[in-house]
C-alpha cells in the first residue's frame, strides 16, 4: 500500500502555541551549544587520539608541529586547521 500525507489542520491558537514552544527549544538549543562547544587549551596531547578529534594545543609545552592552533587528528598525525 503506498503511503499517502494527509492534511494537517490547526487552528490560529494551536499554530501560535506551536510556534512559541519552537522558539523556546531553539532558544535552549542554543544555550546548550554556546556553554558546551568551548575547546580547552591543552599542554599536552591526549592519551589515545583518534581520527577525527579535534584539539587545541598550547604551542608550548604541546606543539604537534606548527604551534599553538587547534589541530585535527587524522592519517596517524595532529594536522592544524587554525
Amino acid at each position: 500500500m503506498p503511503y499517502r500525507a494527509q492534511e494537517v489542520r490547526v487552528s490560529n491558537e494551536e499554530l501560535l502555541d506551536l510556534t512559541e514552544q519552537i522558539n523556546r527549544e531553539f532558544t535552549q538549543i542554543e544555550r546548550t551549544l554556546a556553554d558546551n562547544l568551548f575547546l580547552p587549551q591543552n599542554n599536552s596531547p591526549p592519551a589515545k587520539p583518534r581520527d577525527g578529534q579535534i584539539a587545541y594545543a598550547d604551542g608550548t609545552n604541546w606543539d604537534p608541529g606548527s604551534g599553538e592552533g587547534v589541530y585535527a587528528f587524522f592519517n596517524s598525525v595532529w594536522n592544524l586547521l587554525g
